[in-house]
């Protein structure tokens, strides 16, 4: 049986070059070793092109979960700054409203009173 060559694609990237590889070691328990190089037989794939891949999806998750923290980060900066919010009851309300004959206008933002009052960096 003659294996197929398959060209060094990886899916996040157009193509990649020797010139764009670094090496890394990463070392590994036996049974890992083992399931790995087990699944890469299956799939036809070297040990290599599934760590690769492995940590590629790994970043792409890891990456999109810091930019959600970021975010959630400035929208409490922004609300320790200012106290506004939109209550969680009044959105319900409003989006059960939508596609009915009494559709509800966008919920109101309120203000917390106290959050003015609080001193920053107490949270």
């Amino acid at each position: 049986m003659r294996m197929q060559v398959i060209p060094s694609i990886n899916r996040y990237q157009q193509e990649v070059t020797m010139a764009d590889k670094v090496a890394m070691a990463v070392k590994l328990d036996v049974k890992t070793r083992e399931r790995l190089q087990a699944l890469g037989n299956a799939r036809r794939r070297s040990p290599h092109w599934l760590m690769c891949e492995a940590i590629q999806l790994y970043l792409k998750r890891e990456e999109e979960e810091e930019r959600e923290r970021a975010l959630v980060r400035e929208r409490l900066a922004r609300y320790d700054a200012t106290g506004e919010y939109v209550a969680h009851e009044d959105v319900e309300k409003w989006l059960k409203s939508w596609g009915t004959d009494h559709e509800l206008p966008r919920p109101p933002v309120r203000v917390d009173p106290e959050v003015p009052k609080r001193k920053k960096g107490k949270r």
